[in-house]
């Protein structure tokens, strides 16, 4: 048996240190992972920002329904969203958050996919953003980007969305 012997001369066996080493690595695993579940979700981002890639028209809105931001080659870019817009109405129906917003496009887009399985014809969604004072429609067509899943989002603070 392995061992290996303390300042007193006594055998400590090679077993018994493993484990103890091991343990402290789990440890020190815990409270790593735990400082994580503190410091993260208080850092001003929320993981439920990161949605399925397929899912989104690429554009970021802060709670007064403003794009922050329109990421690049995104079905919102090719429909002429630019930063700054206010988005006031989607398919006819009025926009009052970001949050109903974010859920609006989700849902429109299912519903897109669905009647894509099915091989029946998609419309663009019509939605209507104010601009400088002019109200504009645009017409938006949510679809993958070609050669890849679509745009990757960045983390979003939590009081923004990104779809």
């Amino acid at each position: 048996m392995l061992s290996i012997l303390n300042k007193n001369q006594k055998k400590i066996p090679l077993g018994f240190i493993v484990t103890i080493v091991i343990g402290l690595f789990l440890v020190m695993f815990l409270l790593v992972s735990l400082l994580f579940a503190i410091v993260v979700p208080s850092s001003g981002y929320s993981e439920t920002h990161f949605i399925s890639p397929r899912q989104v028209i690429g554009v970021a809105i802060d709670a007064d329904l403003k794009v922050v931001d329109v990421a690049s080659k995104s079905a919102a870019e090719k429909a002429g969203v630019k930063k700054g817009d206010k988005f006031v109405s989607l398919d006819g129906l009025p926009l009052s958050s970001s949050e109903q917003a974010r859920d609006s496009f989700k849902e429109k887009i299912s519903n897109q996919q669905q009647l894509k399985a099915k091989n029946l014809p998609v419309q663009s969604l019509d939605l209507v953003v104010v601009r400088n004072g002019l109200t504009l429609h645009l017409k938006v067509e949510p679809s993958p980007m070609s050669g890849g899943p679509g745009p990757t989002p960045t983390p979003v603070p939590s009081d923004q969305h990104y779809f």
